[in-house]
């Protein structure tokens, strides 16, 4: 990242090798340039301590498995037991946009994190006899 800002994100097993430096680094998660800062709210990294330095500010972020239903095979939506889920910022620009799948980026109180809303939410039964 050069610089700037990242809201309602997922950044879940990104790595890299950055050779810019003369040797070798692994880089997990986010790599900001030197020099450059950059600001997350409300993301979501698999591994928060490597994007803690002066250059890098955190708001309202995780540092939890998203339980992604088939990483695997593609499929980076949520199980409904995500941490993720209801757990974004709501923006303006939301109202009437769409996610990655063609859905209302809203369902419930809050967006999810990452870029699927699921409109699967998990619910209380009450069985009476």
């Amino acid at each position: 990242m050069r610089g700037g800002y990242a809201t309602n994100c997922v950044v879940w097993g990104n790595v890299c090798t950055n050779t810019a430096t003369g040797g070798e680094q692994t880089v997990r998660d986010v790599f900001v340039a030197s020099g450059k800062t950059a600001t997350f709210s409300h993301c979501d990294f698999a591994e928060a301590d490597s994007i803690a330095s002066a250059s890098v500010t955190t708001a309202a972020c995780l540092a939890r498995d998203p339980l992604f239903r088939d990483a695997a095979h593609g499929d980076f939506t949520f199980g409904s037991s995500s941490p993720l889920l209801n757990a974004g910022v709501h923006l303006p620009w939301m109202e009437d946009a769409m996610d990655l799948a063609g859905n209302p980026r809203l369902f419930g109180r809050r967006p999810d994190i990452g870029s699927f809303e699921s409109s699967a939410r998990a619910q209380t039964v009450i069985l009476l006899r």
